[in-house]
Parts: structure tokens; sequence; C-alpha cells
């Protein structure tokens, strides 16, 4: 995927998940949102661990409600690698959250 985006941070490399792929949404707006710093739905926990990583270079996590389901934006320590998946899919690949 290739965008012109301007954020609060980049991420060299993106994925989207099968299942994403599949709904119906506006991707790009909810990666810019993501690279922009707004993070969802997320706990405070998370928003907190979010905005030291953004510092520190650490695991960001957006969670965003649409109207085809919850979809999630994790961007890797190093911000090199950011992935769009839905919950089930993190679950099926990487145990339950």
């Amino acid at each position: 995927m290739t965008l012109p985006l301007a954020g609060l941070f980049s991420s060299e490399r993106i994925a989207i998940s099968p299942e994403v792929q599949l709904l119906r949404i506006d991707l790009p707006a909810l990666l810019r949102r993501h690279l922009a710093g707004d993070w969802g739905f997320v706990s405070g926990q998370q928003r907190r661990a979010n905005e030291a990583g953004i510092l520190t270079q650490g695991r960001l996590i957006s969670i965003f409600q649409t109207t085809a389901g919850e979809v999630w934006f994790i961007t890797e320590p190093g911000h090199t690698f950011t992935c769009c998946l839905t919950p089930a899919e993190y679950a099926r690949y990487y145990g339950p959250e």
C-alpha cells in the first residue's frame, strides 16, 4: 500500500491482513489516524504506552470501531512495520490478547 502519509510517526512497511482486505472500510483514513497518533478505542494504559512508544520507538496499537467490525493497527518496535488486522486474526496468529 502506497499512500502520501504525514503524521506523528511513519512506518516503512504496512501489511493488511486478508480479513481486513475484504472489509468495506476507508482503510487509508484509518491508517492516517493511526500514524497521526489517534489511537481510537484503546485503554488508558495502552494510550500511555503508545505515548511512551512514540518517544522510545516502542510498539504502538490503535483500535478502531467500524461499521464492518473492529480493526487493529499494530506498529512494531522500531516503527519499521505496521500490520492491520482483526481481533480474531490477532488471536489466531498471536494468541489471546
